[in-house]
């Protein structure tokens, strides 16, 4: 799923909004290559939406399993 917004956006407002959690912010920052910084983003910018999360906590473990 993808997100276009017009209006300045944080990454918890779309976890929330996707998957009823703000904490998940992470999951579309790394989904959609964001760096270290802002959790705000600019208008116009097109961003992946994740549905399959489970993949990314997985990943996650495995990191941090090293």
């Amino acid at each position: 799923m993808e997100e276009q917004d017009h209006m300045l956006v944080q990454l918890n407002g779309l976890a929330n909004k996707y998957y009823n959690d703000i904490s998940k912010w992470w999951i579309i920052a790394i989904a959609n290559n964001l760096g270290k910084g802002t959790t705000i983003i600019e208008p116009g910018l097109r961003l992946r939406i994740p549905m399959d999360i489970m993949a990314y906590h997985e990943g996650l473990e495995r990191n941090n399993k090293r």
